[in-house]
């Protein structure tokens, strides 16, 4: 469920009926939690699905304390932060650990561009390739990962600033309560 756009489809009853039956095979298939970035689905599975948990995705942006509050009050159980500007902002991370009884997570291990141009539209473009009709039924470039690794071959410092997170400094965001 780790989708930004569905095509409008949560906005019919055909679609709904749809989102459904698939909400309702994952939770047959003993399904446990689900990954979401639309708030229409958080509150269909919060409303409709009270034994699955639901976790915000990173793709979400959540970057902000109103962000967390907005998402907490729809019912999250978890919240992954937006690694572009929040992994290494601990004023930031202790603001919102301090006032969200939501549990938080971090992408660790990204090496995308900092501040990277280009994540909003490789998320979008991976959404609508895994979409089962249209154009990207056929083999595709992923163009935007590509356009990132051009970057980063090119002007190696890139490796470096990326937001990933050190292993040594794991201990700190643990005591943040992350």
């Amino acid at each position: 469920l780790n989708t930004l756009w569905m095509d409008n489809i949560e906005r019919t009853r055909a679609g709904q009926r749809k989102i459904r039956r698939f909400i309702d095979w994952l939770v047959r298939v003993d399904t446990d939690s689900v990954t979401v970035a639309n708030p229409y689905l958080l509150q269909l599975v919060k409303k409709c699905y009270l034994k699955l948990e639901a976790t915000v995705s990173v793709i979400a942006d959540v970057d902000s304390l109103n962000k967390v509050k907005f998402w907490e009050d729809l019912g999250a159980d978890q919240i992954t932060l937006s690694f572009m500007t929040v992994n290494r902002n601990f004023r930031l991370l202790s603001e919102i650990r301090k006032h969200t009884a939501c549990r938080l997570q971090l992408i660790a291990n990204s090496v995308c561009l900092y501040n990277n141009p280009f994540c909003l539209h490789n998320f979008l473009w991976t959404n609508h390739a895994s979409k089962s009709r249209g154009i990207f039924q056929q083999p595709f470039l992923l163009y935007y990962t590509s356009l990132c690794n051009y970057y980063r071959f090119q002007e190696p410092y890139r490796f470096i600033s990326s937001p990933w997170i050190r292993p040594e400094d794991i201990v700190y965001y643990e005591e943040l309560g992350i």
